[in-house]
C-alpha cells in the first residue's frame, strides 16, 4: 500500500468536509475530480479551499496564485491532482531551503 502524503491528506479531507455540506453523496472524489466542473466550485470556494490548505502548513508560504493563473489569465479548471502536486513541490522547496 502506498501511504499518502501530508499534502495529499489535507487536500482529500477538506474537499470531503465541501463535499458532505452541499450533500454531494455521488461523487467519487479522487485525483482527477475537477474542482469547478465535478464540485461545482466558485472563486470563493477555491478561496477556501486554499485557507485550508495555508493553515495546514502554517511555516510554508505557498503562491496559489501560481496554480491559479497562467499566462496572465486564470485557469479554466483544476483537478485535485494538480492541487495536491503543486502543494507538495512548494512543501518540499519549504523543507530544502531550511
Amino acid at each position: 500500500m502506498v501511504s499518502k502524503s501530508l499534502a495529499e491528506e489535507t487536500v482529500f479531507n477538506i474537499l470531503s468536509e465541501f463535499a458532505d455540506e452541499w450533500g454531494l453523496d455521488d461523487l467519487e472524489l479522487s485525483t482527477e475530480t475537477q474542482l469547478k466542473s465535478d464540485m461545482s466550485f466558485e472563486s470563493t470556494d477555491i478561496m477556501q479551499l486554499f485557507l485550508g490548505i495555508q493553515e495546514a502548513f502554517p511555516s510554508v508560504q505557498i503562491p496559489f496564485q501560481s496554480l491559479v493563473m497562467k499566462d496572465g489569465k486564470f485557469i479554466d479548471d483544476l483537478a485535485v491532482r494538480d492541487v495536491i502536486a503543486f502543494v507538495n513541490t512548494e512543501v518540499a522547496k519549504s523543507i530544502s531551503a531550511a
